[in-house]
Order: structure tokens, then C-alpha cells, then sequence
């Protein structure tokens, strides 16, 4: 599983990472995404590999990506680089500065914890917004050239919807959906 730790600038994302992953924190900010695979440490595998002295003892592991820091005032290029990082992960985590710094200031004038998660909040939600809305506008051109097949026309319907949720502020995750749903 690839877990993507995303929050703004200056709000310690590359030191949550360096604990998740037991590795060295060096201070720099990264341009680019780094990862780095942490061992899942389980009790009851070593209980059982002490039992069966097997030759390796292989634990589950999660791939965690620390993403660059996120700037809702960069320009569009940066952000959706930024973005198209998160959509290549299965899950997200989402870090938010809660400690004071006279030396860090705070990202993008969020001086909260809660204005720093409504920003990446309405961020993730506009980026969202763009990919159905693109993925509606290429359905409708299709119409126009062909009718569409019944899938098609399911996808078209499931896209409203979605749509519809983030036009109310909310993430598609909230919507009930089927499994054909999901493969949609």
C-alpha cells in the first residue's frame, strides 16, 4: 500500500515521515517526492518465528511517499505536479502544523491547524472537480459523435453524482457507491 503524506509547507511533513520510515530527517525541502518502505512490526510473527525458526521472517511492509510541500499560491504547473503525485497513492495523510516557531513562519498565512485542512481540503476537492469535469466534457463530445454504450452512459451518471457531492464541498469518498460503481 503507498500512503502519501501531504500538507503545506513548514508544517512537518518530512518529519513525520522520517518516523513513520526510522529513516534521517537532513532538514532540506524537497522538490521532488520521496519514498522510503517501513516494516510493519508484529508481535505474533516473531511469536510464530520463534515457534517454527523459519530461514526469513518477512513482515508486511507500506511504501509511505513524502509529497512536497503543497503552496496553494504556486501556479497551476506546480500544483497539478503536486496533485498528480497524491493520485498515485491509495491513501493520504494529511499533516497540519499545531506547534510554535518565532523561526518557522507559518504556512501561507494559515496560522491555524484548521485553516491549514480547509486549504488542502478545498484544494483536493478542485482538483478533483477538474478530473470529472474534464472526464464529462470528453463523454459529451463522444455523444455528439456516437450514442453512447449502456457502461458509458453508467459512467456519465456516476460522474454527476460525484460531481454533485464536491459542488456540496464534500469528497466523493462520502457518496454510497456499488461495486460496478467502483469499477466505473
Amino acid at each position: 500500500m503507498k500512503i502519501g503524506i501531504l500538507g503545506l509547507k513548514s508544517t512537518g511533513k518530512s518529519t513525520v515521515f522520517s518516523l513513520l520510515t526510522d529513516s534521517v530527517f537532513d532538514g532540506s525541502y524537497k522538490t521532488d517526492a520521496v519514498e522510503k518502505t517501513a516494516k510493519v512490526k508484529d508481535e505474533r510473527i516473531d511469536f510464530f518465528s520463534g515457534m517454527y525458526l523459519p530461514k526469513k521472517t518477512t513482515y508486511a511492509t507500506l511504501n509511505f511517499i513524502d509529497i512536497p510541500g503543497f503552496d496553494s499560491k504556486s501556479d497551476q504547473k506546480e500544483k497539478t505536479r503536486i496533485l498528480q503525485m497524491i493520485q498515485a497513492v491509495d491513501s493520504i495523510i494529511l499533516v497540519v502544523r499545531a506547534f510554535e516557531s518565532t523561526v518557522i513562519p507559518w504556512p501561507e498565512d494559515n496560522d491555524t491547524p484548521l485553516k491549514q485542512l480547509e486549504t488542502l481540503r478545498t484544494e483536493l476537492i478542485i482538483r478533483d472537480m477538474e478530473v470529472v469535469e474534464n472526464r464529462l466534457e470528453r463523454l459529451q463530445a463522444d455523444k455528439k459523435k456516437k450514442k453512447l454504450t449502456p457502461e458509458t452512459e453508467k459512467e456519465e451518471e456516476l460522474l454527476e453524482r460525484i460531481k454533485q457531492e464536491l459542488d456540496n464541498g464534500d469528497f466523493s469518498s462520502k457518496l454510497s457507491i456499488n461495486n460496478d460503481e467502483k469499477n466505473l
